[in-house]
């Protein structure tokens, strides 16, 4: 799955949230029913997610000799459209061709501007390296 916390401050422990809360009940449901888990950001005890990005690389899997994960359950939630490692794991699903399942979990706005907002000065660093490549 790909989800963000969405920790919400005053509420949640730290590294909690509502988006951990749903994908750990989705988990569940899935053993429950027979569904296979191969790999999940929440399954590491080390607390490092970034090891879960090797399952979503089929080559990485291949030279290790293990699956790599084939379809992507993404948890849409305004936490995930502002979360670049959120952003990182669903380009490298779509890299390797894998089957996605979308649930939208909270009111979504419709201004895509809000959506994995740049950083002042890597905006202006685009708009510089556009305006080179037109001239």
């Amino acid at each position: 799955t790909s989800y963000a916390t969405g920790h919400r401050k005053g509420v949640d422990a730290q590294g909690c949230g509502p988006g951990m809360w749903i994908n750990s009940e989705l988990i569940h449901f899935a053993i429950r029913n027979g569904f296979r888990v191969a790999m999940n950001g929440m399954l590491f005890a080390t607390g490092n997610w970034k090891s879960y990005m090797v399952r979503l690389h089929r080559e990485s899997c291949e030279m290790m000799g293990e699956k790599c994960a084939t379809t992507m359950v993404v948890l849409l939630s305004p936490a995930l459209l502002v979360s670049y490692p959120c952003l990182d794991e669903i380009f490298e699903g779509l890299e390797n061709k894998m089957e996605f399942i979308v649930l939208r979990c909270d009111h979504i706005s419709s201004s895509t501007k809000e959506w994995w907002p740049l950083p002042d000065k890597k905006r202006r660093d685009m708009k510089q390296t556009h305006a080179f490549m037109l001239k």
